[in-house]
């Protein structure tokens, strides 16, 4: 009977086991996939006609990107060149969103996207500021 015993402990050793996932979730949410990265998958995946990954891709990158957005609107330091170049890179995303969006049939959905990209850029293009002029035009 003293051996069972032991495997019964040694089972639950093994029990313990499956807290490393958790472990490894914790680690990719301290370490969050690189946005460039992400929006190249999500390219792909709108060029493949994968339309559904891309969105989620899309997704996952404009939430990412308004959250910076809305950190340096408070006024954590941010040089101005990295506000206008995460709003521009936010309002790119959203355009190609708005683009998968109709491509599935969501028109209303696309143009609210739509609309709060050329949103980002107006308040932008408001100013006589040339980089913003020059922004305005790539978008």
């Amino acid at each position: 009977m003293a051996g069972n015993k032991k495997k019964g402990s040694s089972s639950k050793k093994n029990k313990g086991g499956p807290k490393v996932p958790k472990a490894a979730l914790a680690n990719n949410q301290a370490n969050p996939p690189d946005i460039q990265n992400v929006l190249s998958q999500a390219d792909s995946a709108l060029e493949s006609s994968n339309i559904e990954n891309a969105m989620q891709l899309y997704t996952y990158a404009a939430g990412a990107l308004r959250n910076k957005v809305q950190i340096q609107a408070a006024g954590i330091a941010a040089t101005d060149e990295d506000k206008e170049a995460d709003a521009l890179l936010l309002s790119k995303v959203l355009g190609k969103m708005a683009e998968a969006k109709v491509s599935m049939g969501d028109q209303q959905g696309g143009q609210q996207d739509f609309l709060e990209a050329t949103n980002l850029l107006s308040v932008d293009s408001s100013s006589n500021d040339p980089i913003s002029q020059a922004q305005w035009k790539e978008a």
